[in-house]
């Protein structure tokens, strides 16, 4: 079982998945391509907050720690239709 994340890691993979994605996002925009710095940075922070849900309601719910691959099969499919 995959142990429970603490309010720091939480934020810290957040801010980092924001960052990440505004990182491409600022690339993007220098090219000129029509999704940019906030679109980017905020799929990158909604995935992200999407699965550490996932981690921390597998987790209490007791599950199988594969189920983490279904939730982020889901966000994969997600950002697909974007």
């Amino acid at each position: 079982m995959t142990a429970e994340l603490t309010t720091a890691e939480i934020i810290l993979r957040l801010v980092f998945a924001a960052a990440a994605g505004a990182l491409v996002g600022i690339d993007r925009e220098a090219r000129g391509k029509p999704a940019g710095f906030r679109t980017h940075a905020l799929v990158a922070l909604g995935a992200a907050l999407v699965t550490v849900c996932g981690i921390q309601y597998l987790h209490e719910a007791g599950a199988d720690p594969s189920a983490v691959t279904r939730v982020i099969q889901g966000v994969i499919a997600g950002v697909g239709f974007l």
